[in-house]
């Protein structure tokens, strides 16, 4: 049995109407500084997937998603530290509040989902994902 350390984060992309929210790295960030993400966050020891989500939307855009629309988009295993990060990709429509940048030095915007390949993305995989947006959105838009 391996001794390797397992990271689990969430990230959502969150769909009002025609708009996806993303939100802007600090330009003091040691990685990706200026660059764009979707909202999400480390999943803590006891939480679910969901509830994880859940709570680093709120935390980090002021933002309530409908829980009954979450759908899996992807998901990512890579090495980080000796051990390993998953990374579990959403989709969740918008419920509730206004959009705002609560983590220091962050912007949140809401972006039409015809210009996000605009932005610039800390990860690549991010256009990846937006070609799958716009496959499962585009009859709904």
């Amino acid at each position: 049995m391996s001794d390797a350390q397992f990271y689990l984060s969430v990230c959502c992309w969150i769909r009002k109407g025609s708009k996806f929210l993303i939100q802007k790295r600090s330009s003091n960030d040691e990685r990706g500084a200026g660059k764009w993400l979707t909202i999400g966050g480390k999943v803590e020891k006891g939480e679910s997937l969901c509830q994880a989500l859940e709570r680093e939307i709120l935390e980090e855009s002021n933002i309530i998603i409908d829980m009954t629309s979450i759908r899996l988009l992807r998901d990512y295993v890579f090495e980080k530290d000796g051990g390993y990060k998953i990374v579990v990709v959403f989709t969740a429509e918008w419920k509730s509040g206004k959009a705002l940048a609560l983590d220091e030095g962050t912007v949140v915007e809401w972006v039409e989902q015809k210009d996000l390949k605009k932005r610039e993305f800390v990860f690549d995989t991010v256009y990846e994902e937006i070609d799958l947006l716009h496959n499962i959105f585009r009859s709904k838009l």
